[in-house]
């Protein structure tokens, strides 16, 4: 019977995303969105037990016996190279998924990402928020635009991620990679703590929390080039989401700060390409002057329509960014919004 790390070669080799893996059950693959189940394929309750006792960290460990659910990142050796595993405990016993990361970062240009996202890369200060469903490619574009960032040279790149996921070597200046759990008890206390460490450049791995993203805010407005990823469904849905994570009382205060740092929201999501696989179709909504105001007034509303006349601005619509997906024949032709069969997106 194949071992764990038979399996996760086999995907790998396969270019899948994701493996799922459950006691006395079939496993299954995710290709292109799908999951795919892996023939004959049955592990047993123990054999998963001490497979996921050895690759996770011992906080996770801790975590797994103390709430039900762990996650850790490895690097899983030739073959499978750097994963990313999230044990919880079900019905069924411990279940296990198992996303595998880029072996190394990718560039912007390998993602296909528009100018307009290029650009960012300029930007010496504010906040760009990267959003878009779960396994949307989040991670991969943000260590893209890092990893252009990190060869550019002259910088401190310092992130803070539960986990750490993408590896960055220092090429062109100092890179610290900062895991909440390993380094740090809270994704807000690592934050607190970077801001000391005389950083450039800062990564929020994922903005879940006011604390969190206001952390993020401040350091955006003295001076720092902050990248957060969160999870919303829309450049403009992503605003809305930030100011709904703060209390009432603390809503003006962060619509104030967001308004004064915000550079661009990026969306993306991953639809079927050309010749199969996925694409990345990102839409841009940038912190223009007006854009700003609207935050600070509170008129959100009137972001689609500055969006829409936003192009001269490096603006970009999903509709637009879809008619250049098809302009360059990079989307599967006989794809269009709403016709998607059941699956998940996944990260290119």
């Amino acid at each position: 019977m194949k071992d764990v790390a038979a399996i996760l070669q086999e995907a790998r080799a396969e270019g899948a995303s994701d493996v799922h893996l459950a006691p006395a059950s079939p496993g299954y693959r995710r290709l292109h969105g799908r999951l795919v189940s892996i023939p004959g394929l049955v592990l047993s309750a123990p054999s998963l037990e001490a497979w996921a006792a050895t690759v996770l960290s011992p906080i996770a460990r801790q975590r797994l016996g103390e709430r039900g659910d762990g996650e850790a990142a490895l690097d899983g050796g030739p073959g499978i190279g750097r994963c990313r595993v999230s044990a919880c405990r079900s019905a069924r016993g411990l279940t296990v998924v198992v996303r595998l990361l880029p072996q190394e970062p990718p560039s912007l240009a390998t993602l296909g990402a528009p100018a307009t996202v290029r650009a960012l890369t300029e930007r010496s200060s504010g906040l760009i928020l990267l959003c878009g469903a779960v396994g949307s490619g989040k991670t991969t574009t943000a260590a893209a635009f890092l990893d252009t960032l990190n060869r550019r040279g002259g910088r401190h790149i310092l992130t803070v991620e539960d986990p750490v996921e993408i590896v960055h070597p220092p090429v062109g200046g100092p890179v610290t990679q900062r895991e909440v759990g390993r380094d740090a008890a809270s994704m807000a206390e690592a934050l607190r703590a970077s801001l000391r460490a005389d950083p450039d450049v800062l990564l929020v791995g994922e903005a879940r929390d006011a604390d969190t993203l206001e952390l993020a805010l401040q350091a955006a407005g003295t001076g720092h080039l902050v990248l957060a990823t969160l999870h919303a469904g829309g450049a403009v849905a992503a605003l809305d989401r930030v100011l709904d994570l703060f209390a009432p009382e603390r809503r003006t205060g962060a619509r104030e700060s967001l308004s004064g740092c915000l550079a661009a929201v990026v969306h993306q999501r991953l639809v079927p390409a050309g010749g199969g696989g996925r694409v990345a179709w990102f839409s841009v909504l940038n912190g223009t002057p007006a854009v700003r105001a609207a935050i600070r007034d509170g008129r959100e509303r009137q972001l689609p329509a500055l969006m829409d006349l936003g192009r001269r601005q490096g603006m970009l619509t999903p509709a637009e960014a879809l008619t250049l997906l098809r302009h360059e024949g990079r989307l599967d032709p006989a794809w269009a919004p709403g016709s998607e069969v059941p699956g998940r997106e996944d990260d290119p």
